[in-house]
């Protein structure tokens, strides 16, 4: 379950964070608000090719997102095989640059 969601210096987004329960979320906002930034960085921290995201200035974009893995079986056994640590939450973080992305978890 994705539990949150920060984003640095993608796009029209300076800073953002976002907090999900595991209910019902819904993002809103104005034409031009960076809602579909917001959702097109979760596709790219998620291991999206670049969607044209990278800041728009020298600075690297960062996101970073957080699930909880602890009802996850399939995603735990996935862990274990690639012996990438994790308790019950992982961490998944991608910087963008102008020419370049890199992606770690936990």
């Amino acid at each position: 379950m994705l539990l949150s969601l920060n984003i640095n210096n993608i796009l029209i987004i300076d800073k953002i964070s976002a907090e999900f329960s595991d209910k019902f979320n819904v993002i809103t906002g104005e034409t031009g608000s960076g809602k579909s930034v917001i959702l097109e960085s979760l596709l790219l921290a998620l291991g999206e090719r670049n969607l044209n995201l990278a800041p728009q200035n020298s600075q690297k974009g960062l996101i970073t997102i957080s699930f909880d893995v602890s009802k996850n079986k399939k995603v735990k056994e996935l862990l274990v095989e690639n012996d990438i640590e994790f308790d019950q939450e992982i961490l998944v973080k991608r910087t963008i640059s102008e020419n370049r992305s890199v992606s770690y978890i936990n």
